[in-house]
């Protein structure tokens, strides 16, 4: 695999485990530990202005540089990870670019959510072969956010607006539109209304691969039917998809009871990271001492 140029090392925060528990998890679980975790305290840049970790270039660089050093240690190929997963999500073509990376190099992974992978992290989490989930734990719907004004909006309710407008005035002549409708339809660019939907069609096209390359190798119809309802079945972007949620989707998940030891050595390792203060993603990797070269 391509090293990452020296200089590029600066912009992540990556680094081998040497909790001596950790490791003898991964020796006798015979997997390798990796963590993806957004911190909940941010930086200040300036006075009354934090920036929070979310999944782009840092992060891709930062997966990237991984997979590198864990292939120079073992080998090419990876029989199986422990994705341990806290995020936010962040941009939408760098989540996929990440779930890419890692599923591509990995044969058997499995997705541990103790509390948040929302969004762009959900994306990540579809790409396992299995989720495991808690009392706490949530994933979120995919219907991608946008700039808008100060903040930002959920570009599938700028869509259904924009749909429910056209219905309204689709059978009506210019001089039956109500004055307010009118300013209403004055507001919304159909450029962008196409662009949103394309958006949202480009999340549902790459769930739905990342659901095939895991969870789903043999049922393409189920993969697309779960992205489909992850992308346009929600209300808001924020609901949370907990485990008996995710069951009803279909995904693939499992009660951290079956695994409990192991749920509760991760959460103590995440905890380490959860309120520590970054801009990007914390990337720890955990390697068994008996699959090094």
């Amino acid at each position: 695999m391509v090293k990452i140029p020296e200089e590029m090392k600066e912009i992540f925060n990556l680094e081998e485990e040497v909790d001596e528990n950790l490791k003898k998890l991964a020796e006798k679980e015979q997997t390798v530990l990796i963590l993806l975790a957004a911190p909940y305290k941010g930086v200040r840049i300036a006075p009354g202005t934090e920036e929070y970790a979310q999944i782009g270039l840092s992060e891709e660089f930062g997966i990237e540089e991984t997979i590198s050093r864990i292939k120079e240690k073992i080998g090419d190929k990876i029989k199986k990870v422990y994705l341990i997963l806290n995020s936010p999500g962040g941009s939408l073509n760098s989540s996929y670019k990440v779930a890419r990376m890692i599923r591509e190099n990995v044969e058997n992974l499995t997705i541990f959510v103790p509390y948040i992978s929302k969004s762009g992290g959900t994306l990540v989490a579809l790409s396992g072969d299995e989720i495991i989930m808690g009392p706490m734990s949530e994933l979120g719907p995919l219907d991608v956010v946008i700039p808008y004004k100060d903040g930002w909006v959920s570009a599938l309710a700028a869509f259904r607006t924009w749909s429910v407008l056209g219905n309204e005035l689709k059978d009506k002549s210019a001089d039956e539109v109500p004055l307010h409708l009118q300013m209403l339809a004055d507001k919304y660019d159909p450029l962008l209304m196409g662009m949103y939907q394309g958006v949202l069609v480009c999340m549902q096209n790459y769930a739905t691969e990342l659901l095939q390359s895991g969870m789903f190798k043999n049922n393409a119809e189920k993969a697309q039917q779960i992205a489909q309802s992850l992308v346009w079945g929600f209300q808001d972007h924020g609901e949370v998809i907990n485990y008996n949620k995710a069951l009803q989707f279909g995904l693939k998940v499992r009660w951290y009871g079956d695994v409990k030891e192991t749920w509760e050595l991760i959460r103590q390792w995440l905890s380490r990271y959860l309120l520590k203060s970054a801009r990007v993603h914390f990337i720890r990797y955990v390697i068994p001492k008996t699959m090094k070269k």
